[in-house]
């Protein structure tokens, strides 16, 4: 019952940041790093962590929860691995890179497969090189063995 709770609350504030948006007009330039209200723009970003966090609590999901430990290796890992792919699947293909990425079930495929790869280095990594990852369950194990 909790979880629905979490869930009503945070899709109601992500409705609520979808009217806040009308009616403040704010604009963001995250290249530029400036904003033309950084009070509402503030005010936002609240809206949208807190909105975030309950969807988070209410979606109680294994893989969810795994692809979250893992994120930090998927954000290190992803644009070289995705860039390999798409120049070998455009070779595969006999398509242009451009023409590759615009294609949305393509651009879909890439990412899935970008995903398992980097997945696949997040598992070895906590394998062979769990510091590397700050993987707290190894650092316990040896923790305990040093003291021992």
């Amino acid at each position: 019952m909790a979880h629905i709770a979490f869930a009503v609350v945070g899709v109601a504030g992500l409705y609520l940041l979808w009217l806040f948006d009308g009616w403040t007009k704010l604009e963001v330039n995250l290249n530029g790093a400036s904003t033309n209200n950084p009070f509402w723009m503030l005010c936002a970003a609240m809206l949208g962590f807190a909105s975030s966090l309950m969807l988070c609590i209410a979606i109680d999901c294994r893989l969810l929860q795994f692809l979250g430990r893992a994120s930090l290796t998927i954000m290190c890992v992803h644009e070289p691995v995705k860039r390999v792919l798409i120049f070998v699947m455009a070779k595969i293909l006999g398509m242009n890179t451009d023409a590759l990425r615009a294609n949305l079930v393509y651009a879909m495929l890439v990412t899935v497969v970008t995903v398992a790869i980097c997945v696949a280095v997040h598992l070895i990594m906590d394998r062979f090189a769990p510091v590397l990852i700050g993987s707290s369950r190894h650092n316990l194990a040896s923790q305990s063995k040093a003291r021992a």
